[in-house]
């Protein structure tokens, strides 16, 4: 899994911006660490007004 998710690092490495704990990634889009499972397991809050989209799962793993 570790070679896998080093190609996939590597194959976009030009694109990825890295983020640590909660970032603004966009304006109403944010990171945020859900801390679990896995290292760097993380979600993404999208926010308009009222209305929230909670996304959350581990990222670049296949």
């Amino acid at each position: 899994m570790f070679d896998t998710a080093q190609a996939v690092l590597a194959a976009y490495a030009d694109r990825i911006r890295r983020v640590s704990g909660e970032a603004e990634l966009a304006p109403g889009i944010r990171a945020l660490p859900l801390p679990g499972h896995t290292p760097g397991h993380m979600g993404v809050l999208i926010a308009d007004a009222s209305e929230r989209l909670l996304i959350w799962g581990d990222i670049v793993h296949s």
